[in-house]
């Protein structure tokens, strides 16, 4: 039957290119989406557990907690820093204040900035970013002032903006100021890291106009066990009322918000794409059997079973599903590779769903005018002109 359903299919050149082209640019769509959303999620865990055993004071965001992380909108007192290592359990040593202003504002609503400039302490860069690789110097010295470390996507902006490869030891422009380049950090694969410029805070404040304020304090305690962390926590929202303290647990509870919300748009816009594709297979293959009257009811009338046209119909739609879902993935990727050069998430869980998309799409496009077609009487279609 396979073969008929192929012959079926090739007798009817231009109908069937149409309708795998369309269900190709779908099947495109979807697997955008699947990396996106698979990349996302990969993301935020891995920025999760840089975060892991940290606890944030900042003040209260324009969404409430966590509603928007780095903080670059929150203004604290820097004096509230001293109040906080008064606190019991507290690793002094490890507790910083960070400053975090936007330089280039998002490329899109909802985005973190396209460049963001992070205030820290000379010597704690590592507090704050953990243990990343790059090239040059990753941390400052006391003595450091128009002096920045920047991401491997800050790198990318100044690249642009200079039309040169930033490389260690050359100069960029933040504000009016002229800043000379120390290290250049690799990519990390982490929005808000892949976007930063490290800045000595008390030149940053300077720089920015922040002298006495600050945007958040990250506190660590003695201990990074999950009962010591909850006590400084209670203790910090019990002396500062007035201010936002954000756990790593809270943390993780808004990732998981934003991810299921994620999560729900996408799928509102998957399942639009899906019903797309199964109403151009449907749409096509009503057109087939109508055209093929005459030839169902002969096949019909010499023998052929309710039983063998069904599914002949069927195959072919679904031939034409996996056709179009094979010739997408193969597009999909070499546009993710050599246009948007990013094939990081095309995997084979990408694979396996769009295959899996695919056969539930042609066999449902192709159901009701399979049944359609077993319907034909075989006297009737013989007499269909």
């Amino acid at each position: 039957m396979v073969d008929i359903a192929w012959k079926n299919i090739k007798r009817r050149k231009i109908m069937s290119i149409l309708i795998i082209l369309g269900v190709t640019a779908c099947i495109h769509l979807m697997v955008i989406l699947l990396c996106m959303t698979i990349g996302r999620t990969k993301e935020m865990h891995k920025e999760l557990s840089i975060y892991a055993g940290k606890i944030f004071i900042q003040a209260s965001g324009p969404e409430g907690i966590g509603g928007e992380f780095p903080p670059f909108s929150s203004r604290i007192s820097s004096s509230i820093l001293q109040d906080v290592l008064k606190i019991n359990h507290i690793n002094s040593e490890s507790t910083i204040p960070l400053l975090f202003v936007s330089v280039v504002p998002p490329s899109f609503p909802g985005a973190p900035p396209e460049v963001l400039a992070v205030g820290i302490p000379p010597g704690k860069e590592k507090i704050y970013t953990g243990d990343l690789e790059g090239i040059g110097e990753l941390f400052f010295s006391i003595s450091d002032e128009k002096a920045v470390i920047l991401s491997s996507g800050a790198a990318k902006y100044y690249m642009k903006e200079k039309g040169d490869k930033i490389s260690v030891g050359d100069n960029i422009i933040i504000g009016e100021e002229l800043f000379v380049v120390k290290g250049v950090l690799k990519k990390q694969n982490i929005p808000t890291f892949d976007h930063m410029i490290l800045i000595p805070l008390s030149y940053a404040q300077e720089l920015f106009e922040c002298r006495s304020s600050i945007s958040c304090i990250l506190v660590r305690a003695e201990s990074k066990t999950e009962g010591m962390i909850d006590e400084v926590a209670s203790t910090l929202k019990e002396n500062f009322p007035n201010l936002v303290v954000i756990t790593d647990k809270e943390n993780v509870k808004h990732t998981n918000e934003i991810l299921a919300e994620m999560r729900r748009f996408f799928g509102l816009i998957g399942g639009s794409v899906k019903a797309t594709s199964v109403v151009m297979i449907l749409v096509i293959m009503i057109l087939a059997i109508n055209a093929r009257t005459k030839e169902i009811g002969t096949l019909r009338a010499i023998g052929a079973t309710r039983r063998t046209i069904l599914f002949t119909v069927i195959q072919e739609s679904l031939i034409l599903s996996l056709v179009a879902a094979v010739l997408g993935l193969i597009v999909s990727y070499l546009l993710m590779k050599f246009v948007y050069n990013n094939a990081n998430y095309f995997n084979l869980q990408v694979v396996l769903e769009i295959i899996g998309t695919a056969v539930i799409i042609g066999v449902v496009g192709g159901l009701y005018p399979a049944i359609r077609a077993v319907k034909i009487h075989p006297l009737e279609a013989i007499r269909y002109k």
